[in-house]
């Protein structure tokens, strides 16, 4: 049966837009995707043209008592995206599902250690889901592999640790994402433009930077994050994304990544700056067990599309 639904962000979600919306569609759903900071979107909430509601909360322009209104008082169903549980149980965060799981219909978490939290404080409908990419998106090309090593993602003071030593031991790669525009390659640098008056480095479009996962030799993934100083493992999005286009993955070593990966069979993995520069030259210089990896990682990873975790997810609430 088709449904309605209306993907709900607090601030603007690339996931919502790029990969959700598309990997819904393709079941046959329709699909509109609203953040809360938008004029009108309360409206468009409570308007109660949808069946179902993904809303996947953040404390900016938080307006929890939206969605626990729609919850109690109409027939849509409400689901509620739970992505960082990795920390937010520990903290008072608005966003903390200690505090807002009872609002939703459903809760769908990304982490499994979370489970049993939500049982604990008599929350049943809670599903066990994941990260995971997009079909549609994320498909291999038989193209010239020209970088050596490829990150994307946002700067902060943990990634700048392993990001010195991969300068430090010279190895050519490109670092793209917020705060970052690093390469090797003059081909690949990221200029700095003018915008508002200011100098600010050039935007890399989602295609450009699906193109330089292609065309890596090894996609760089760190597996965590950091709140209030102390880092956390957290299985993140590109785990799925770079085995999807057929690249070689070697990632931080979460005790998570053996859910989805065997370390050394389907992924490479490193458990610290010295480790993951000793791994990189070992695949650098090894091409054949690397590219057999990488083969083996991209058969792997079918199974965690966004396809066919919604698919899972919606049989579960319907």
């Amino acid at each position: 049966m088709n449904i309605a639904i209306l993907c709900v962000t607090n601030y603007y979600s690339g996931t919502a837009e790029q990969f959700f919306r598309s990997a819904i569609e393709s079941l046959g759903h329709e699909v509109s995707i609203v953040s809360m900071s938008e004029p009108g979107a309360e409206g468009k909430l409570l308007s109660r043209k949808f069946d179902l509601i993904i809303h996947i909360p953040y404390p900016k322009a938080f307006r929890q008592e939206v969605i626990r209104d729609i919850s109690k008082n109409s027939k849509t169903l409400t689901l509620g995206w739970m992505g960082d549980d990795e920390w937010l149980w520990t903290s008072n965060d608005p966003h903390s599902p200690k505090l807002i799981a009872h609002d939703y219909d459903y809760c769908v978490t990304t982490s499994r250690e979370s489970l049993p939290l939500y049982k604990a404080m008599g929350y049943e409908n809670v599903i066990l889901g994941q990260w995971g990419f997009c079909e549609l998106d994320w498909k291999p090309k038989k193209l010239k592999k020209e970088i050596d090593v490829y990150f994307c993602g946002a700067r902060s003071a943990e990634r700048d640790v392993y990001i010195k030593e991969l300068m430090k031991a010279k190895i050519n790669m490109v670092v793209d994402g917020i705060e970052y525009g690093i390469s090797s390659y003059d081909k690949y640098y990221q200029p700095l433009v003018q915008k508002n008056g200011q100098w600010v480095r050039s935007k890399l479009d989602f295609e450009d930077m699906v193109h330089r996962i292609r065309v890596a030799r090894i996609g760089l993934n760190f597996n965590f994050g950091v709140k209030n100083g102390k880092l956390y493992e957290q299985i993140k999005q590109r785990m799925f994304e770079i085995p999807a286009v057929g690249t070689f993955q070697l990632a931080y070593g979460a005790k998570e990544v053996s859910r989805f990966f065997r370390p050394g069979l389907e992924i490479g993995t490193f458990k610290n700056p010295q480790d993951m520069i000793k791994k990189i030259k070992y695949y650098l210089a090894h091409e054949e067990e690397r590219e057999e990896i990488a083969k083996r990682g991209h058969q792997a990873n079918k199974v965690n599309s966004y396809q066919r975790i919604f698919k899972r997810i919606f049989k579960e609430i319907q």
